[in-house]
């Protein structure tokens, strides 16, 4: 073999010597660059959903280098609060506007109470047709500017009658009870005080609005078909006539009390009757009010009624129903 063939062999040999040991060294540099940067970014011990950031780098070194698919990043936890918070805040706020302007006596909106409760208050028969007027039972019923009256045959006593059948127009309005009704009421609680009872007033006249407001609350409470158990509907209460009052306690059990007892007793010695008693809730339509007294104009005719164990309806053979 000549000597330059041998020379040609020996260079070619060094040469690749050299060109392995360069890729050893730029390996060795890029593993440096790698692990330098990994440093800086993730300094802390783990990252934040609490795994080994070295685990996590060691696992992305060994995906395959296809580029992932999209995905739509999730709401970071403090713009959900964020939302969640002013939609929170906005309705609590709307609730409790219309909560107040429903429970404000007299002078509230009444719009927002019939927004709340879904329910259109009445003021006439749902019958929708006029309610019967005519001869009845120990009298005659008349009909007077959309106001009803019955007159009793044996007394010749002339009242209003309030009910679920008989309305009262929105627009009837004494302003507070009659003058005729305050001085009779205040001659009965005199009346009591001499007898060692106190007999006081809690609702007196109520007007058509405040009704209505009262009503619609209380459909939104309980439902229109309890409601309708124990309050009136906006021009069927007796309140509006100025002629009824609430008495002491809104409790059946009241009845019970001296108080309730000395009402029941003596009412009637003042023209005023107790109007929904517990024996007549099938024809008041009403549930057992103790406390609720009506006054008829007339002592006689009070304690007829009373005398004969009926409710209004059942003496003069009328019906009470929407």
């Amino acid at each position: 073999m000549s000597i330059k063939r041998i020379l040609s062999i020996a260079l070619c040999f060094l040469l690749a010597v050299s060109f392995a040991a360069c890729g050893k060294d730029d390996d060795s540099e890029e593993s440096e660059r790698l692990s330098f940067e990994y440093t800086l970014s993730d300094d802390a011990e783990t990252t934040d959903d609490g795994t080994d950031p070295e685990d996590n780098w060691t696992a992305n070194c060994m995906q395959e280098t296809e580029p992932e698919e999209e995905t739509i990043p999730e709401p970071t936890i403090e713009s959900t609060t964020e939302s969640t918070t002013e939609s929170t805040t906005e309705s609590t706020t709307e609730s409790t506007t219309q909560a107040a302007s429903v429970s404000t006596s007299g002078s509230t909106s009444e719009t927002a109470s019939e927004t709340s409760t879904g329910a259109t208050a009445e003021s006439t028969s749902s019958s929708g047709s006029a309610p019967y007027t005519g001869a009845v039972r120990n009298g005659n019923l008349t009909s007077e500017n959309g106001k009803y009256y019955i007159t009793d045959s044996s007394t010749g006593v002339k009242f209003m009658i309030v009910n679920k059948t008989y309305p009262v127009p929105e627009s009837y309005s004494p302003g507070g009870l009659t003058s005729e009704c305050s001085s009779a009421f205040k001659k009965l609680v005199a009346g009591a005080k001499a007898d060692g009872i106190n007999i006081f007033s809690v609702s007196g006249y109520r007007s058509f609005s405040k009704q209505k407001s009262l009503y619609n609350n209380y459909v939104s409470r309980d439902g229109k078909a309890a409601a309708d158990k124990y309050s009136a509907r906006p021009g069927h209460s007796e309140h509006q006539t100025g002629l009824a009052i609430d008495c002491n306690s809104l409790s059946s059990s009241w009845a019970n009390t001296a108080e309730g007892k000395w009402l029941a007793a003596h009412c009637t010695e003042y023209g005023f009757i107790i109007r929904y008693g517990a024996d007549k809730i099938s024809s008041t339509g009403y549930q057992y009010e103790p406390w609720h007294i009506r006054y008829l104009g007339s002592a006689e005719l009070a304690k007829k009624i009373t005398d004969s164990g009926q409710s209004i309806e059942q003496y003069y053979g009328i019906k009470s129903e929407y």
